[in-house]
């Protein structure tokens, strides 16, 4: 995060970065305003922006795509083909990679998924 904090921010915001609450960009301005409550009586700091035409050259993370779940899939391949997933998309969804030993990341909801749960709300 450091690498990038100096790039792109005039002042350094290494160790202060994860504690902003609120940020706000303008268009066409070199500066921008933080918050790091939510409190709406904290007052906001000014910080500058690097311009936009310095690039950072970041190392990839990983040297090949990240694989999906084999169901995840082959669901996104059915919503293709039911034409739920417009056919402009069609190529990216048709490239992802899967793995049998991939497991979903997300964890369970506490919700459960029945429709008179939620009936009883209305």
């Amino acid at each position: 995060m450091g690498l990038l904090a100096d790039k792109y921010f005039v002042e350094n915001l290494v160790g202060k970065i994860s504690e902003i609450r609120v940020t706000t960009f303008k268009k066409n301005s070199i500066s921008a305003t933080v918050k790091c409550s939510m409190n709406p009586e904290t007052p906001m700091s000014c910080i500058e922006i690097a311009s936009k035409t310095k690039f950072l050259d970041l190392p990839d993370c990983y040297l090949t795509p990240l694989p999906i779940t084999e169901n995840k899939h082959k669901y996104l391949l059915k919503l293709c083909s039911d034409q739920v997933i417009p056919q402009q998309f069609h190529a990216e969804y048709l490239a992802l990679t899967f793995n049998k030993k991939v497991k979903d990341t997300l964890p369970d909801t506490d919700i459960e998924d029945n429709v008179d749960q939620y009936l009883t709300y209305l």
